[in-house]
Formats: structure tokens, C-alpha cells, sequence
């Protein structure tokens, strides 16, 4: 058998969740934090296993946003990068990219993409 609980905490600037899975092996918990304030963004997710003592998840994210411009940093299992920038250049135009690299794998990997609104 297996129990579960959620809960959830939020303000204006802040959202945290903490969840746990428990059966006879032993508990996983894994606890979330979002917070913002005045356009940057941190955030963070922790996985722990309690039959392993072995911590099974970790994120950390940074990110910056305003009317036109949008950018998120992360760092997950301290293995992948990734980087995120969207710019909305004027009503009509927006572009976007990524690059994100895995230390496990040693991939690479860069997207870009761009869109134009048409009459």
C-alpha cells in the first residue's frame, strides 16, 4: 500500500508544494519553491529518498521577464545547463533560442526559432 499527501503554500510572491509518497520500502519526498518579485524569477525542486538516503532530484532555476523580453537559466541533477531567451522584437515579431548542454552525455544541443505575424 502505498500513501500519499500534498500540500501547497502560496502568497503573491511565492508557491511551494511538498509532497510525499510513503509505502513499506520507506518515504520519497520531493519539495518545490517558486518565488518572484519584480520581474526575476527563482525556483528550485529537491527529490529525497529515504530508504536510500540519496537525494534523487535537484533543480535550480533563474529567470528574468519583462514586457519584452523573457530569459530562464536552470541547472538540474548538476548535469544539464539549459538557457532560454525570448524577445519580442516589435508587435509583429518575436525570436526565441535555447542551448542547453548534458555533462552526463556530453550533448549539446542549440534551438532557435522565430515567428512574424502577417496581415
Amino acid at each position: 500500500a502505498v500513501v500519499s499527501t500534498q500540500s501547497t503554500g502560496k502568497t503573491d510572491g511565492f508557491n511551494g508544494t511538498f509532497d510525499t509518497n510513503i509505502d513499506l520500502a520507506g518515504a520519497f519526498l520531493v519539495a518545490t519553491a517558486v518565488t518572484e518579485y519584480i520581474g526575476i524569477q527563482g525556483g528550485a525542486e529537491v527529490g529525497f529518498d529515504t530508504e536510500k538516503s540519496k537525494l534523487t532530484k535537484n533543480t535550480i532555476a533563474l529567470g528574468y521577464t519583462n514586457k519584452d523580453l523573457t530569459f530562464v537559466g536552470f541547472i538540474k541533477d548538476l548535469s544539464v545547463f539549459e538557457g532560454l531567451v525570448h524577445h519580442k522584437v516589435c508587435p509583429d515579431t518575436e525570436v526565441a533560442a535555447s542551448l542547453s548542454y548534458n555533462q552526463g552525455t556530453n550533448a549539446c544541443a542549440f534551438n532557435y526559432g522565430s515567428k512574424y505575424t502577417l496581415d
